[in-house]
């Protein structure tokens, strides 16, 4: 018998982030941003979830 591995909760504090302004930072920079920062919190999620349990908490 395997046993599954259990969650219980998942803290989803991955990304980057930019050290120049608003008025410095390009569109293609922002973009960059967004979509990393988006999408590892939804592969995160998307990875963790089948192992949470009732009551689980995302953060």
């Amino acid at each position: 018998m395997r046993l599954r591995p259990k969650l219980y909760g998942l803290v989803n504090n991955a990304g980057i982030t930019l050290r120049k302004t608003v008025t410095q930072t390009t569109p293609e920079e922002w973009d960059r941003l967004v979509g990393i920062n988006l999408n590892v919190a939804f592969l995160a999620i998307r990875a963790f979830a089948p192992l949470m349990q009732r009551g689980g908490s995302i953060v």
